[in-house]
């Protein structure tokens, strides 16, 4: 984030909502100019707005965390090993980031949840805690400090006695760094291995030696398991069942004493029973009690700050591990907030304009915002905990109904709260939360006097349907209407749209109705980001699979087809003999369904004629630039890197999804690269005409014009003398 901007939020939401908007249509590619605008108009909304990409946007106050008071330092001896402190403060050159250093102060729930797992007999801990609040600490340095004093007493640490479960191998992998630097000092006599579906059979003997912190391969993991073992549920429940992962239990019998559950929250449900199930299995297979081991949730969405909630996050754990929930405590860090100073929170000064204020250094808007109550307002409110921008609003103006207006000085002021400081310390350090939806269709009124879509962009008649929907529907909600609602699907050729549909043979007649496409089926399929091979050849009719006496059809204007059918509106029935004014065009497929417009066929079923909908991929590549944009360079001095240097990290639990969407992002990279090449290769070659050239050019059209009047000047001065700057190059020779 540009520490300089000051209008951070307010920018990334417009564009964020606004890119994602354009590149839907744009990836739509409607040929209906009502179409098209009507989509604009509907997407391109404000947050929060019925249509928007991005929900009412969420705020949360970012002041850092309580501290401890202590050092590092000052708590060795007593609550943590020497070693261990020493082992944290002075981590390898290439694993500085992780240094843990002796003279900082650790976060109060740190400390506590440090002394409650030092407890006998053993308690078992929920931490429920904010991103970046030091959850890991919470109970990595605990085991990693029991190790050492085992190690101090001359035990040898082989067998697993910490079991790390996370729910994703990314979250698993992010641990490897900070487990090297902690235990690096100790020259492997503390050791750990991320157990999943990546670790090899083997690995050099070079390779091992690199690092005798960390089990490398399946074959050391087997013969001298580590004390500290990364996993997840899904290989832990390998480890058990597996005949050539027995050596792992069998030399690990009666020693395991601690059970880690990172982002509790994700088990739920039935997840939380298998969990639990799985959690008495190991506890069976490794020869321990439930009363013997410390376990230890962990979850920065989990929980709350009143006493009933922390009952039930207690009964939550003990359910989770079959223990008594007398032995559960819950450990929620809490926020340090910095007191504003008295002589400026005791003034009751009103808010200059944004732009006034813009135009202020850090230390004289700390102080301006501070005079202000309306920040002041904002401020505490935020301290109490998040709100949306609408209750923000609400707040800052002190009624109801706020416009979006509001919500853009909101914005604006929020962003200036962010980059206010006095010393060292900002006014309001802030958090914001967007969530974004996908697209699962569009759908369409089929009447074409849907009182629906009066007063709207679709109000023409190059629109042959009625009120658009965003959701899916059966009915046209409009009172005088009540007509039958189908999925819109597009040319892919041309961007032709028409409704998805099929007629349905019945006692009564037969009857046209939505047709439920096959991508129905699973809702958060990807798109398909790159393309398939194309079929050989169109499929015959009979080879189309369709249900028995179900017929596909797509539905368009009457003049796009030779002969029209009427349709009910309502009740579907069709009707060759029946009012023409009230007809429909209906395309059935010969051999594959067919564009009227463009007459491409479509060869595979659902290959040309496509639903409106876009996955969560899709979106992520077009709104990655834009985060990016916004986000500082890492490093000054990385001008010549991709972005400068920016970075930034995405989670998914989809292994194909990832791979799909890693590719398709290299392949965007590459094209944008290459459109750019060409428009400034196109942009550098582009003549340009000297304004002295211009000007002469100006007064000899002005003697022609003396000379004749305008209307029997020859054509080609007439087009000449109409022409942009940018456009006059020179004057015709035939032109005199």
């Amino acid at each position: 984030m540009d520490q300089g901007s000051t209008t951070f939020f307010a920018d990334v939401i417009d564009e964020l909502g606004q890119r994602a908007a354009r590149s839907l249509v744009s990836k739509l590619s409607p040929i209906s100019p009502p179409l098209r605008q009507h989509l604009h108009e509907r997407l391109e909304r404000l947050p929060g707005e019925a249509g928007s990409f991005l929900t009412d946007p969420v705020f949360e106050a970012g002041f850092g965390w309580e501290l401890e008071g202590q050092s590092m330092a000052s708590l060795s001896g007593d609550l943590l090993t020497g070693a261990l402190v020493n082992a944290m403060d002075a981590p390898p050159p290439n694993l500085s980031e992780q240094r843990f250093a002796a003279d900082w102060s650790p976060y109060t729930h740190q400390v506590t949840a440090w002394r409650r797992l030092r407890e006998t007999p053993p308690r078992s801990i929920i931490v429920s805690s904010g991103t970046g609040s030091g959850k890991t600490e919470c109970f990595l340095v605990p085991v990693l400090d029991d190790l050492v004093r085992q190690l101090v007493g001359g035990q040898p640490l082989v067998g697993v006695q910490a079991l790390f479960l996370y729910p994703l191998n990314a979250l698993i992998n992010s641990q490897r760094d900070r487990l090297r630097a902690w235990t690096a000092a100790f020259n492997g006599k503390i050791r750990f291995a991320l157990y999943n579906g990546d670790m090899p059979d083997e690995v050099p003997i070079s390779s091992q030696k690199a690092h005798p912190e960390e089990i490398l391969s399946r074959k050391t993991l087997r013969s001298s398991p580590p004390p500290i073992l990364v996993t997840n549920a899904t290989m832990l429940e390998y480890m058990l069942v597996r005949q050539q992962d027995h050596p792992i239990v069998a030399s690990s019998q009666g020693m395991l004493r601690w059970i880690i559950l990172d982002e509790a929250h994700t088990y739920i449900g039935s997840h939380a029973a298998e969990m639990s199930l799985l959690l008495r299995r190991v506890l069976h297979a490794f020869g321990a009690a439930a009363s013997d081991v410390r376990f230890i949730a962990t979850s920065a969405t989990i929980g709350g700050a009143d006493d009933q909630a922390g009952e039930k996050l207690k009964n939550y754990l003990a359910d989770l591990a079959g223990i008594d929930p007398a032995r559960v405590d819950v450990i929620t860090g809490h926020r340090f907030v910095p007191e504003l100073p008295g002589e400026l929170t005791s003034q009751q000064k009103k808010l200059p304009p944004g732009d006034q204020l813009a135009g202020l250094d850090s230390a004289e808007l700390f102080a301006t915002l501070t005079s202000a109550p309306e920040a002041r307002r904002l401020r505490t409110a935020l301290q109490q905990g998040a709100r949306t921008l609408t209750e923000l609003t609400e707040v800052l103006t002190e009624r109801g109904g706020v416009s979006a207006e509001d919500k853009r000085r909101t914005l604006e002021l929020l962003d200036l709260c962010r980059i206010a400081e006095h010393d060292g310390e900002a006014f309001l350090p802030l958090r914001g939360h967007l969530f974004h939806r996908t697209q699962g269709g569009l759908w369409a009124c089929c009447n074409a006097s849907c009182p629906g879509k009066a007063g709207t962009s679709l109000d023409r008649a190059e629109w042959g349907f009625g009120k658009i929907f965003l959701g899916r529907r059966q009915v046209c909600d409009e009172p005088g209407c009540r007509s039958q609602v189908f999925e819109i699907v597009f040319c892919d050729a041309c961007g032709a749209d028409y409704l998805s549909a099929e007629l349905q043979a019945t006692e009564a007649g037969t009857l046209l109705r939505p047709r439920t496409l096959e991508s129905d089926v699973d809702a958060v399929e990807e798109d398909t980001l790159i393309d398939a091979e194309p079929a050989d050849e169109p499929r015959a009719e009979e080879d189309i699979e369709i249900e028995v006496g179900k017929f596909p059809r797509l539905v368009t204007v009457p003049s796009m087809v030779d002969v029209p059918a009427w349709v009910d509106p309502t009740t579907g029935e069709v009707d060759v003999s029946r009012d023409p004014q009230q007809r429909v065009g209906l395309l059935s497929p010969h051999g594959g369904l067919r564009c009227a417009r463009c007459g491409q066929w479509e060869k595979r079923e659902g290959e040309l004629f496509r639903p409106a909908r876009s996955s969560a991929a899709f979106h992520l590549l077009m709104s990655i630039p834009t985060l990016l944009e916004h986000t500082p360079p890492v490093d000054k001095g990385a001008a010549d890197l991709p972005f400068e240097g920016r970075r930034l990290i995405t989670f998914s639990d989809s292994r194909q999804g990832t791979a799909r969407f890693s590719l398709q992002a290299q392949l965007d990279a590459e094209r944008n690269y290459v459109r750019s090449w060409l428009y400034h290769q196109v942009s550098s070659s582009r003549h340009q005409t000297p304004p002295e050239t211009l000007e002469t050019l100006r007064r000899d059209i002005e003697q022609l014009e003396g000379v004749y009047p305008s209307r029997d000047l020859p054509m080609a001065i007439r087009e000449y003398a109409a022409l942009p700057e940018q456009h006059c190059f020179q004057i015709p020779e035939d032109a005199h």
